[in-house]
């Protein structure tokens, strides 16, 4: 068995995968408001009671640049502790097993390129939306990652009198004292306040995509 966590900026997800099936999965609000050593113990909490003599590794894909070689995460999105941390050698230490890390955007493009809807495909641009905004890239069909994974930080490209992610992610309903769930359960609704506010953003995401 494989353990697959995605470190998202609101939410950790675990889940545990058999034979490329997920059989079991939780949900974890983020410790974005605990010092590096409460949120690393909190963190290995979530992870322990899905570890078993069965589990053969670790995956993790995390909202930072990574050093995939030596397993250290940088500056994480909404963890402010998490500045440097050797997160691989931290895990492997305490669980004796493999670990693996990856920016969260390359892990969802390698994703979709080995069993989704991108596997007959072999140039793949990725672009994840949530707290911030990423894309993966693969090219002939190999993950095309930069220098610690920095290749696909779209979202820190300069945008109007900001960068992307101000525009196309979580933080433009924020200014806009509202939240992305809220705005497009109004919409659903028909709210014309919504409905202009998704266009907005709509042509915030279309003029990332034109770069």
């Amino acid at each position: 068995m494989i353990l697959g966590i995605d470190i998202g900026g609101t939410s950790i997800a675990i889940g545990k995968l058999k034979n490329n099936q997920l059989i079991e999965r939780k949900l974890t609000p983020t410790p974005f408001d605990k010092n590096l050593k409460d949120s690393l113990s909190l963190f290995i909490e979530m992870i322990t009671p899905f570890i078993c003599s069965k589990t053969k590794g670790i995956g993790i894909g995390v909202p930072s640049v990574v050093d995939t070689n030596q397993g250290i995460v940088y500056n994480v999105a909404n963890i402010p502790s998490w500045e440097e941390v050797h997160l691989k050698d931290i895990l492997e230490d305490k669980f004796n097993i493999p670990v693996k890390l990856n920016n969260d955007a390359n892990c969802f493009v390698s994703g979709l390129k080995s069993f989704g809807e991108a596997k007959d495909y072999d140039n793949i641009i990725g672009i994840t939306l949530g707290t911030g905004v990423g894309a993966g890239v693969i090219i002939n069909g190999e993950l095309y990652e930069g220098i610690n994974t920095s290749a696909g930080e779209i979202g820190e490209m300069p945008y109007l009198d900001s960068i992307f992610e101000h525009y196309c992610a979580s933080m433009f309903f924020t200014k806009k004292k509202t939240s992305g769930k809220e705005a497009f359960n109004l919409a659903q609704q028909g709210d014309k306040n919504a409905l202009k506010l998704w266009e907005e953003f709509g042509f915030h995401l279309g003029k990332l995509e034109a770069q």
